[in-house]
């Protein structure tokens, strides 16, 4: 943007909100602090500001989505058999508790991932701490019951142990979720 006599062109609003002067050509000028005029970039700017990871799903989401599910499939499975009956988590009061919280779980994911808000980063590590309790203790309370008639003894059901498991695990990688960068989350 040199020349000697006649200036040709208009002072335009870039892209970016800001005032460039615009030659014939379109091409957009900015004078430099030094006095220099400076070519501006002719890609469109990106709402929202730079591009961000945010809202990709990285392997930290993919194994707290992984740990949901299963905790899903757990809840369908028995929590509690003796001799051959058994009992899945939905067919008792635990059970729908713990359908409860998981899916005020799948809630909050959401939402943190969403609004990449720490509020629910929080409420996201206190439900997936809330579904480990809940599978722990039910583990523990069904080791701790005495036999029935017969010698019958109640045992903690394979979706138990699964549900404790998805329930540790979720909390874990919450606290990961919960520990990223503002950029990141």
């Amino acid at each position: 943007m040199s020349g000697g006599g006649q200036h040709q062109g208009q002072w335009v609003t870039a892209p970016d909100g800001l005032a460039a002067w615009q030659q014939p050509d379109g091409s957009l000028w900015r004078q430099a602090p030094d006095g220099s005029w400076v070519p501006l970039s002719q890609r469109p700017p990106i709402p929202g500001g730079p591009p961000r990871v945010i809202r990709s799903l990285d392997a930290i989401r993919w194994v707290l989505i992984a740990g949901l599910l299963f905790g899903a499939i757990g809840l369908l499975l028995p929590w509690v058999t003796a001799f051959i009956a058994s009992a899945s988590g939905l067919d008792t009061g635990d059970g729908k508790l713990y359908g409860a919280v998981l899916l005020g779980t799948v809630l909050f994911m959401f939402l943190r991932i969403q609004l990449r808000s720490t509020v629910f980063g929080v409420l996201l590590l206190l439900a997936c701490l809330a579904m480990a309790s809940i599978a722990i203790y039910d583990t523990a309370h069904i080791a701790a019951t005495p036999s029935g008639p017969f010698g019958i003894r109640a045992n903690a059901g394979s979706g138990l142990y699964i549900d404790a498991i998805a329930g540790v695990i979720a909390s874990v990688v919450s606290i990961l979720e919960l520990r990223r960068p503002a950029a990141i989350s």
